[in-house]
């Protein structure tokens, strides 16, 4: 069992290869979200994306997919802070976990200094630690902002999803790019883990990517 309060996956529903392909691999209980917005909550405003983003990015429209996981991820921040978890761990329906995942996650929790805000897990974009940075038995890795990787696999704490719901909405960015802007606009303390323990199927090859 995982030492987290609640496991999220969000999920987009016509994806149905992806939800068999984890309810087969992935054998612990997780609270799915495969809901779709219902309202419009984000804004297109060209004066907040220039004044709001890390690093520079032209502005543009947000795609469906974009607008559809932000939505999933803040939907599991309310829930997170309606039910006050502590700890939760937050996955993406494409995450290939390590062979000992479990294990491995809890003893990488213990070794993960307790000042945390988020954790990313996983390696999304090939983004890791410097190998310059590392130091050996070293697990976790405070990074500087901007301090986001891919969505597909992070630990969240309570304070830290209350404080994200108080300012992202209306959200801006795709949401690894606005949690970069909500991270470093809260101060919040970010780590990445190395080695990482999740990989993404849509960057290794095992499915087509949606955004």
């Amino acid at each position: 069992m995982l030492d987290v309060n609640q496991i999220y996956m969000a999920h987009y529903t016509p994806l149905k290869e992806r939800k068999e392909k984890v309810l087969n691999d992935i054998h612990f209980e997780m609270k799915w979200f495969e809901c779709e917005p219902t309202e419009k909550y984000w804004t297109d405003d060209k004066e907040t994306w220039d004044r709001k983003v890390i690093p520079y990015s032209p502005h543009r429209e947000l795609r469906q997919s974009e607008i559809s996981l932000a939505h999933k991820h803040i939907e599991i921040y309310k829930d997170i802070v309606e039910n006050q978890y502590s700890t939760s761990l937050v996955l993406e329906d494409d995450v290939i976990l390590h062979d000992n995942f479990v294990n491995m996650f809890n003893m990488f929790l213990t070794r993960t200094p307790s000042d945390w805000d988020f954790i990313y897990i996983g390696n999304g974009c090939n983004l890791r630690v410097n190998s310059n940075l590392l130091v050996p038995g070293q697990i976790a890795y405070k990074v500087d902002h901007p301090a986001s990787k891919c969505t597909d696999s992070y630990c969240i704490k309570f304070s830290a999803a209350k404080k994200i719901l108080e300012t992202i909405i209306p959200f801006t960015f795709p949401i690894d790019f606005e949690l970069n802007y909500q991270m470093k606009f809260h101060g919040m303390n970010v780590y990445w883990w190395e080695p990482p323990l999740v990989s993404q199927g849509s960057q290794c090859g095992i499915y087509q990517s949606q955004i």
